[in-house]
């Protein structure tokens, strides 16, 4: 079983998205209840410093 996060990060390592962040940081911002440790430990799995925070996800996601 994977849940959102491993989805993404997997998706991520296959090179469909370029960043995890500010998808999961929409999601939080949007009602999915994301813990800001939950996105913190996705961001160290997903090796994204502060800075890849600040990179928007494209409108279609």
């Amino acid at each position: 079983m994977t849940g959102v996060i491993g989805v993404l990060l997997r998706a991520k390592e296959l090179g469909r998205i370029g960043v995890v962040t500010p998808l999961l940081e929409a999601m939080q911002s949007h009602g999915y209840w994301l813990s800001d440790e939950i996105i913190e430990h996705a961001r160290e799995l997903a090796d994204e410093t502060t800075e890849s925070s600040d990179r928007t996800a494209p409108d279609d996601q």
